[in-house]
């Protein structure tokens, strides 16, 4: 199933900074601005990104755009909990301005948000397999080549977003349709 492509910022308790590739995170209410992030889990435990937002309350999410695409792929891999994805992988921390999680400055979009819930989700045999967490949008920073402050709108055409289509494979969301209904 198509999804987008996200890095999810994260800063443990100890200060250490986290980034990690989502595709199941989206915007779920305007009014409450509310997103909503899936973190599996895995076998052997929790992974960072969980850690740290049940530590925090808050994460950031950053939208991939054809440009970082391979990087983001390379952040998730396995890296002990002490080391930031950050410098491994060569992403750019920005300072964020509400929360204390840095923001991928590759990105053109950044989302901060604080949580509002921790939702559990069980298998039939009652093991716990994902988090939903959702959160409030508290602030959102939008590139300049991409947003126009003036008209208030984005340039689609140059935001180079992807798509994540399922395993390794992503689409480039390259046109722009405009269905006006009369």
């Amino acid at each position: 199933m198509p999804r987008s492509s996200n890095l999810i910022s994260t800063v443990s308790s100890e200060g250490v900074p986290n980034v990690a590739p989502y595709a199941l995170c989206t915007c779920v209410s305007i009014n409450p601005p509310v997103m909503s992030l899936t973190v599996s889990k895995k076998p052997e435990g929790k992974k960072d990104t969980e850690n740290n937002i049940d530590e925090t309350k808050e994460f950031a999410v950053n939208i991939v755009t054809d440009n970082c695409i391979e990087s983001s792929m390379v952040a998730g891999a396995e890296f002990p909990h002490n080391v930031s994805e950050f410098e491994k992988v060569g992403f750019t921390q920005k300072a964020s301005s509400v929360i204390k999680a840095p923001l991928v400055a590759q990105c053109p979009i950044n989302i901060e948000c604080k949580l509002l819930s921790r939702t559990p989700l069980t298998n039939k045999e009652g093991s716990e397999t994902a988090i939903i967490y959702n959160a409030e949008i508290v602030k959102i920073h939008a590139n300049n080549s991409i947003y126009n402050n003036s008209t208030t709108q984005f340039d689609y055409e140059k935001f180079g977003l992807v798509s994540k289509l399922g395993g390794p494979q992503y689409a480039r969301i390259s046109s722009i349709i405009n269905i006006v209904s009369e």
